[in-house]
């Protein structure tokens, strides 16, 4: 019975968020269909890590809203609201470990958790704060300078970002261990390193596996159409998008974090 309420709980807050969401364009229609389904299903195995996952939605759609201010221009395949791969990238990761844990009946993949929300807010820290740099990212070995939002290309403002990012996921879990569950031992600097790490897990598939076009004036971009124009492939493995980085990537960062406890 506490399973219906929680998820009769978890559909009603989700669908006021997504409704808002999507009126206020930071989402689509089909990313608000997605974020309902799948922060109730979150929410029904883990009500507490649904907080953690709200502040990284909110944190986002706070960049994005600074960003839309400014009037940013990205190199990314992946502008304005989010849709339903985008939630699905950031989002499938956690219930994925919910789910594991559920079936083993494992309390470590609880780490596994908050890495993979930590290394999701870490990257998306990074790569949306990281475009506001005065100087350009630079590629990845190379160190050839890029198109702001080119995944596989840091800069130092996104690398700290994404810093700021993994420690406000891994200070919030440490706060809230100390305050609630005193006893129960816990890691907020693992949470930080590998939620961190993350962000060059991503780097590196964006480098070399990730989708990537030319457009018609030579530069690198993952957008497969600038405007109404195709872009030519480049290379990587097709069909592998910023999404299926982001996705991957938080999986990786929760098996780390199982195998490290």
């Amino acid at each position: 019975m506490i399973f219906f309420y929680l998820a009769l709980f978890g559909l009603i807050g989700t669908s006021i968020l997504a409704f808002f969401s999507n009126i206020a364009g930071w989402l689509t229609k089909s990313g608000a269909l997605t974020i309902v389904v799948l922060g109730t299903a979150i929410f029904t195995l883990s009500p507490k890590m649904t907080f953690y996952l709200a502040l990284f939605f909110a944190s986002s759609y706070g960049i994005q809203a600074l960003k839309k201010q400014l009037h940013t221009e990205l190199a990314s395949d992946k502008n304005g609201p989010r849709d339903a791969w985008q939630v699905l990238a950031n989002c499938g990761p956690l219930l994925l470990f919910l789910l594991i844990e559920l079936w083993t009946k494992d309390s470590r993949f609880a780490l596994c958790q908050i890495t993979a929300i930590a290394a999701a807010t870490a990257d998306t820290w990074s790569s949306e704060i990281g475009v506001l740099s005065k100087h350009p990212p630079r590629l990845l070995f190379s160190l050839k300078p890029a198109t702001a939002g080119l995944s596989g290309a840091v800069s130092l403002l996104g690398t700290l970002a994404g810093v700021a990012g993994s420690g406000l996921i891994a200070c919030s879990w440490g706060v809230l261990h100390w305050l609630f569950v005193p006893k129960t031992p816990f890691s907020y600097g693992l949470v930080l390193l590998l939620g961190f790490a993350g962000t060059l897990i991503d780097s590196l598939l964006g480098a070399f596996l990730q989708v990537k076009y030319r457009t018609a004036t030579g530069e690198l971009t993952d957008k497969a159409h600038t405007g109404q124009q195709p872009n030519t492939y480049a290379k990587g493995l097709p069909h592998f998008t910023n999404d299926g980085v982001n996705f991957v990537t938080g999986v990786l960062a929760g098996v780390f974090a199982f195998l490290i406890q």
